[in-house]
């Protein structure tokens, strides 16, 4: 795992967004990818994501580009109506958003762990004044401006649910 705003692993491909605002794909072996080859139309990228078989890529201007194997990607029409977005993250099939206002946009596989009952926390669609989202299989965290966490999904480790506790956090990141 990758973590950059410009560099992104899915289970197959790598994604970098380069300095030029150009997105290139790369199987794991190096080569060119076909499969995503609309990445190399997307210009004026300045952050990217991916999960298990999908990327999103973030404009400078807030908004946001999807690719992916429709069969286990069906958000991309959701994610595509997108506005006004500052931060992305993606994992599996889920892709979250910040705008630029604070708000939380999530889109998560059909089944996925914000349409099931909430086992922790509440949804994250319902906090505000957040700086950033992370993604992960299970769960999702948000970075609140005043350096607080928000949580939503499945916790299974004592220490990962006393992320609400903290204080002055500066930046988050969720694996797997």
């Amino acid at each position: 795992i990758v973590c950059s705003d410009r560099i992104a692993i899915s289970r197959d491909y790598v994604f970098v967004a380069l300095e030029s605002g150009k997105v290139i794909c790369l199987n794991h072996k190096g080569e060119s990818s076909h499969r995503y080859g609309i990445v190399s139309s997307w210009h004026d990228v300045t952050k990217i994501a991916a999960g298990f078989d999908h990327a999103i890529a973030l404009t400078s201007c807030g908004q946001l580009l999807t690719t992916g194997n429709s069969k286990e990607f069906s958000n991309s029409y959701t994610i595509s109506s997108w506005r006004n977005v500052s931060q992305i993250a993606a994992c599996e099939g889920h892709t979250a958003a910040v705008t630029k206002d604070g708000k939380v946009l999530i889109a998560t596989e059909p089944g996925g762990w914000e349409a099931a009952p909430v086992k922790y926390g509440e949804s994250l669609q319902n906090f505000s004044d957040i700086k950033k989202v992370a993604v992960s299989w299970l769960c999702a965290a948000a970075l609140k401006n005043d350096g607080t966490i928000a949580m939503a999904g499945e916790c299974f480790h004592d220490r990962a649910c006393e992320m609400k506790d903290w204080k002055n956090i500066v930046d988050i990141d969720l694996f797997g």
